[in-house]
Parts: structure tokens; sequence; C-alpha cells
């Protein structure tokens, strides 16, 4: 399902490229670290805990728990982080930009934070629950949300990176509404305080783990526009995302690892290890195989898709496209 947004986002580069400059694409790119930054903080890691817990017992009254007590955590946590940013967003986009023009968008990307957040656990337990269609289903829905919002406001209404953050909200809000009547209609809500314990006794030891991925994975944005500015963000981010094509791949892969594992983790040890083995090595002989790919076609696709002014932005594909190889094998292994 998610794959087909990143599918969009790379067969419009050629549009949007046309209509937003590099300085436009450098803001969205910094504007979307707040939303990678803030979303597991303000769920407080529950994300991670769903997964172990979910599998501990087998009742229906139990599960309704466990995802609802999620929900809760994570909207309590986006109104008090959303308010605090709010209140600050003049000081927030002084420490991305060096000034304080873009408080809105931060502001709003911090919304969109708060929303994915609360929509995670039901995405999550449509995963564990093996409702593939349905997940898709409602990724086709946002995407498409927040691809014609995309077009109308930067192309009709030419309302720039602007336009690009409005639209990213308002598809997560029309998620977030499709999530709270799938889970009302299939689960009676049910809250529980030890099951919100366990919640944030598993989580929360993550969010450190997570922000130093986040650190790794995105500091290079904020090192960029400090020493560059925005333009150069703005081009290597049009790079970043053309080899981030490589998790159409990687991203499914990993979305069907987990339930998967979790699957074979309670057969012989045995079978697990043997399973385990193969899985690695196809990945690495497959994934491997279309990495050396992004790295070879790389700047033809780059020159075909995207305007001049973005050309450079071939030189980060192979390596982001590597990286995320590296990615993915590392929550295989681990």
């Amino acid at each position: 399902g998610g794959s087909i947004n990143k599918m969009l986002a790379i067969l419009l580069l050629p549009l949007f490229t046309a209509y937003l400059s590099p300085t436009d694409y450098g803001v969205v790119a910094m504007l979307s670290l707040i939303t990678t930054f803030l979303t597991p903080l303000f769920s407080l890691g529950v994300g991670c805990s769903i997964l172990p817990l979910f599998y501990e017992k087998n009742d229906s009254h139990y599960v309704a728990e466990l995802i609802w007590t999620a929900i809760l955590i994570a909207f309590l946590g986006g109104i008090i982080g959303v308010s605090c940013v709010i209140l600050g967003r003049e000081s927030v986009s002084s420490m991305l930009f060096g000034k304080t023009d873009y408080g809105r968008l931060c502001a709003i990307a911090c919304g969109t934070a708060a929303l994915h957040a609360v929509t995670d656990p039901v995405l999550l337990m449509l995963q564990l629950q093996s409702k593939a269609k349905m997940y898709v289903l409602m990724t086709i829905v946002t995407t498409i949300v927040t691809l014609l919002g995309s077009v109308y406001l930067v192309v009709s209404l030419g309302r720039g990176a602007a336009g690009m953050i409005e639209a990213q909200f308002l598809s997560k809000a029309v998620l977030l509404v499709l999530s709270m009547v799938l889970v009302a209609t299939s689960l009676k809500p049910r809250f529980g305080m030890r099951v919100g314990r366990r919640l944030i006794q598993i989580g929360a030891p993550f969010i450190p783990t997570g922000v130093l991925a986040f650190l790794l994975l995105n500091e290079n944005r904020y090192i960029l526009q400090w020493k560059f500015g925005l333009d150069e963000v703005g081009i290597y981010s049009v790079g970043f995302n053309l080899g981030m094509g490589i998790c159409l791949f990687t991203q499914a892969f990993s979305s069907a690892w987990n339930p998967l594992f979790m699957s074979y983790a309670k057969r012989e040890e045995a079978e697990s290890k043997a399973f385990l083995a193969r899985a690695t090595r196809w990945y690495l002989v497959g994934m491997g195989s279309l990495t050396v790919f992004f790295f070879t076609m790389a700047k033809p696709v780059v020159v075909v898709m995207a305007d001049p002014a973005f050309v450079q932005s071939y030189q980060a594909v192979g390596l982001v496209a590597g990286s995320q190889f590296f990615r993915g094998l590392f929550y295989v292994i681990i």
C-alpha cells in the first residue's frame, strides 16, 4: 500500500519540479523532518510495543483494549505536542531555517505528525490481522487525496511549498477519519491502565534509538541548509526521493516481514533458523541487485524526469538506495 505513494511521487516528479523551485523543495524537505521526528514522540513509542503485545492473548476484547489504549496515548501526546509547537512555532522555524517566516508551516507539519501518530495503531492492527485489502484501500484513498490536493494547491493555486505541506496534512486528516470509522465498527472501545503502562514501558525505551536513527538518516539536510542554503537541500531532496524509490521493494518486504517473523518465532528453533537464513539470502541477492541498478540508472533518470535545475540530484540517488538496502537488512537480522 505505501508503495503506491512513493511510485506516484516519482512519476509526478516532472510536474512538481516544473512548478516548485529548489528552495520550495528545500522547505518541504526541512519541514518533513518535523513530521518524521515528532510522530514516535507523540505516541511514546507505542508503535514498537503493539507488535509483541498483540500476540500475548488470542482474545478480541484484549485486542480492542490494546488498540484503543494505543490510540488514546497517541491522541493525548499529540494534543500536548501540537499545543507546545503552536506556542513556540516561531522558535521552531528559527531553529530549522534561521528565520521565523515558516512558523505557520511548522505548526501544520506538527499537526500532520500528530494525525500520523493516532492512525499508526490502526494501520498496524490491519497488518497484524493480515487485512491487506483494507490496508491497501485506505492507502490508495489517502494517496489520491494527497495527489489531488498537491496538484490543486501547487499547480492551480501556485501555493508552492505551503501547498505541499497543506496537502500532506489533509491526507492524514482523511486517513484519521477512515481509521476511526474502521476501528469503531470493528472493535468496541475499551481502555486499560495496565495495558497502557505496558505499552509505554515497552515502547518508550525505543524512543532514544529512534532519535539516533533519525539523526543518522536526516541530519544531512540540516547540515546542508546551515552550510549551503535551502536550494542545495531542495536539489538533494529530489535525489533522496528518487533513491527512496527502492523502498517500493524494501518497505513491502519489511511490512510483510514482521508478522511473518513472529509466526515463525513460535515454531521449532531449527525451522526458524532455516527460514531466517533463506530470507536473508534472498534479500541480499534481490535487493542488492536492485541497489546496483539504482546506482547505474540514476543520472539518465534524473535528466529525463526532472527540471534542469535539479540535474545534480542524481549524485545522491544510489547512495540513498544503498542506505535503505542496509536498513532493510538490519531489520531482517535484528
